[in-house]
């Protein structure tokens, strides 16, 4: 990641810090696929999602219909795998639970995440589980 886009990945996380938590407005996907519009300097991520589900039950549902993953639309914004153990600055990882992928912004040692309790917080990396998917920016 070179600096102007270290820059922007700063001013994106000032933006979102803060933000309650709110479902399919200001949930991990959410957070996730805004990093992805600002780094693609593309309205075209967040739009497919915003505003489609109210709670847990029914992003599952939305999920599920919409034919296509978070990993997915990583992937056609440009977003590549990282190798196991690698997690730049900038990439998203995903960490798969019982009931639903969470999806979070990684700033170096530390990540940004949306969180149902304290809503948009920057925590240490080392927080969440070693087993993740990590996808690095184009």
């Amino acid at each position: 990641m070179n600096l102007s886009s270290e820059r922007l990945l700063g001013r994106f996380a000032r933006s979102w810090i803060g933000r309650p938590f709110v479902w399919g407005e200001t949930d991990c996907s959410i957070l996730a696929l805004a990093w992805v519009d600002t780094i693609i300097g593309e309205d075209r991520f967040v739009r497919q999602v915003l505003g489609r589900y109210d709670s847990p039950e029914t992003a599952a549902a939305f999920s599920a219909s919409f034919g296509k993953s978070l990993a997915d639309l990583l992937l056609d914004a440009g977003f590549t795998p990282a190798p196991a153990g690698v997690t730049p600055t900038g990439s998203i990882i995903l960490v798969a639970s019982e009931d639903y992928t969470r999806a979070h912004v990684c700033l170096n040692q530390k990540i940004l995440s949306a969180d149902e309790t304290d809503g948009v917080v920057v925590v240490p990396r080392r927080l969440i589980p070693r087993d993740r998917e990590v996808f690095r920016c184009p």
